[in-house]
């Protein structure tokens, strides 16, 4: 959809044919709706498959990882993928170490230089669409 989808629940994807990659979690409400069966939902096994069939016209809507989703359209400039207007649900990333490991005392630097790319909005402008 050349605007984007604005979406405001799991109803408004109903009657639409929506491609997801398989064993990928999109959020509860989604991932309810398609186990009842409520969606119609066409399951590749990779994103680049995914969004292949939705350039091809195969499925409407392709849900993805915006960070995934991002990188492949930066690869393919001409294909026009445009975010949706809210996610399907978010996800939290932690990054651990052993206190066993020969690398834990690198881990005050990690959380330094992370803090610092988000500081100079580096991690925004990566998980921006283009």
């Amino acid at each position: 959809m050349p605007g984007g989808f604005e979406w405001g629940g799991v109803e408004d994807l109903r009657g639409r044919v929506v491609g997801v990659t398989r064993g990928y979690s999109y959020g509860e409400e989604v991932d309810a709706a398609v186990a009842a069966g409520e969606l119609e939902v066409i399951e590749v096994p990779t994103v680049e498959h995914l969004f292949s069939m939705l350039a091809r016209g195969r499925v409407e809507l392709a849900l993805a990882n915006d960070s995934v989703g991002y990188a492949l359209a930066r690869q393919s400039p001409q294909a026009l993928i445009v975010p949706a207007s809210r996610p399907t649900g978010t996800d939290v990333y932690y990054m651990a170490l052993s206190r066993r490991s020969p690398s834990a005392h690198l881990m005050p630097a990690i959380n330094g230089a992370l803090a610092e790319l988000k500081r100079e909005g580096l991690i925004e402008q990566v998980m921006s669409p283009r």
